[in-house]
């Protein structure tokens, strides 16, 4: 089984990442570049951290699927990023699969802006949530 690990959770750090941690969601605030630990916050909001070994948080993204829902402020589609011409949903559908297979598979296709873009918005871009090792922020009580 794969483990989390430092590399997965970098990239997310300066966007306000938020992690499970013993059942409640949290704040990670910094990570260890010399051990296996994350600082995080004691419940989410608060500004007291404490550490915890990496293997006990999990981190909450959107699971790349989210790139063709209206899960951005104002109900925007995220893929609409790459296809801002096009209004009909039905033709987002159809090349958005592809598109995400081609993330899976082919990062190098993105840009160091799409990286970010995607980065600050917690979309899920080393498929964490299907290795059990990330939280799907759609299963998280509203």
């Amino acid at each position: 089984m794969n483990k989390l690990e430092l590399k997965h959770l970098a990239p997310y750090l300066s966007y306000g990442l938020r992690v499970i941690c013993g059942g409640t969601e949290r704040n990670l605030t910094a990570i260890s570049l010399d051990s296996r630990f994350v600082f995080i916050t004691v419940y989410k909001g608060s500004r007291e951290k404490q550490m915890k070994p990496i293997e006990d948080i999990k981190p909450i993204f959107h699971p790349l699927s989210d790139l063709i829902k209206p899960c951005l402020p104002e109900g925007k589609i995220p893929f609409t990023r790459w296809y801002p011409n096009y209004p009909n949903f039905s033709f987002y559908e159809e090349i958005a699969a592809d598109f995400i297979l081609r993330i899976k598979n082919d990062k190098e296709q993105l840009t160091l802006d799409d990286w970010n873009w995607l980065f600050e918005r917690h979309f899920d871009l080393h498929n964490l949530i299907e290795q059990n090792l990330a939280v799907d922020i759609n299963t998280l009580p509203k």
